[in-house]
C-alpha cells in the first residue's frame, strides 16, 4: 500500500512540476496547488487551480453543434 502511495505521489509531483514550468498558449497554466488534509486519512485532497476558461472540451463535444473536420483537427493540434 505504501509503495503504491509513493509511486502515485511521484507521478503527481512530476505533473505539477511540468504544468508549473510549461508556458504555452495551448496548455492550461497552473496558478496554485491547494492541499486539504482529511481527518483520519493518510492522504488528503489535492486541488490544482488553473485559469478560468470560457468552456471545456466536454461541453463542446456534448453540444448540438456539428463539428467540422477543421474543428476536430484543431482540438487534436
Amino acid at each position: 500500500m505504501f509503495l503504491l502511495l509513493k509511486v502515485d505521489a511521484k507521478r503527481v509531483l512530476r505533473e505539477i512540476i511540468i504544468m508549473k514550468n510549461c508556458k504555452h498558449d495551448n496548455i492550461v497554466s497552473l496558478q496554485d496547488v491547494v492541499y486539504v488534509p482529511r481527518k483520519g486519512r493518510i492522504i488528503g485532497d489535492l486541488f490544482l487551480v488553473c485559469d478560468l476558461m470560457e468552456t471545456d472540451l466536454n461541453r463542446v463535444l456534448r453540444s448540438n453543434q456539428n463539428l467540422l473536420i477543421d474543428h476536430k483537427q484543431y482540438f487534436l493540434y
